[in-house]
């Protein structure tokens, strides 16, 4: 496995007519971590983008209070389809309940309830509540 490339760092040459040096330490952070996720997405633009983006980001939300969620629940859903997706309807097979537990650091209880909830999740997608 290839070791993971350096954070992409906006330069002087990014913005020739605004030097980072003089950028504010949150834009360039957000700017890099924009360039850092192009690049690991494989996105061909050129390096200043991220630059633009986090400018057009802080010209349209600078000096508001925001709260900018940690992203767990996202990331427990990602988690719980991915669980979904994996069980193979056995609880002892390579993808049943007992592996997809111990796999995911999960009680079979919880593994039960969240295969639970994503079936019920795709009946109603399936079948729509009847307004009667």
């Amino acid at each position: 496995m290839s070791e993971p490339a350096a954070p992409y760092r906006l330069s002087g040459d990014d913005f020739p007519d605004l030097p980072v040096e003089h950028w504010e330490r949150g834009m360039a952070e957000m700017a890099d971590l924009l360039a850092d996720e192009l690049r690991q997405a494989q996105v061909d633009v050129p390096p200043a983008l991220a630059g633009r983006l986090a400018w057009r980001i802080c010209r349209e939300f600078g000096g508001k209070s925001w709260y900018i969620p940690k992203g767990e629940k996202l990331e427990r859903a990602r988690r719980e389809l991915t669980i979904y997706a994996e069980h193979d309807g056995t609880r002892h097979g390579p993808n049943g309940i007992v592996a997809l537990a111990a796999r995911h650091g999960l009680s079979e209880i919880y593994v039960y309830r969240l295969l639970d909830r994503q079936r019920e999740l795709r009946r109603k997608q399936l079948q729509p509540e009847l307004g009667l």
